[in-house]
């Protein structure tokens, strides 16, 4: 779940939003799922990993001729 808004708070539901998801330790090709808007802001996305590890995940905004970039890292581990 991806939350959206701008300087004063307001929300955004006009972007195009989605993922890119990266394997940092092995290349795996493209993995950008998009991002659903559902309103108030909100926008939904299912990543897939395909290998536990570490991965980076950056949220992607394009808006208004901008693209604006968010980048977390994640460890991804299915053992548990």
């Amino acid at each position: 779940i991806i939350t959206l808004s701008d300087a004063q708070g307001q929300f955004i539901d006009d972007a195009e939003v989605y993922l890119d998801l990266e394997m940092t330790e092995h290349p795996m090709g493209t993995n950008k799922p998009i991002a659903s808007p559902q309103g108030a802001g909100i926008y939904d996305a299912e990543a897939v990993y395909t290998m536990n590890g570490p991965w980076t995940v950056a949220v992607v905004v394009e808006r208004d001729g901008q693209t604006y970039r968010a980048t977390f890292d994640a460890v991804v581990d299915d053992t548990n």
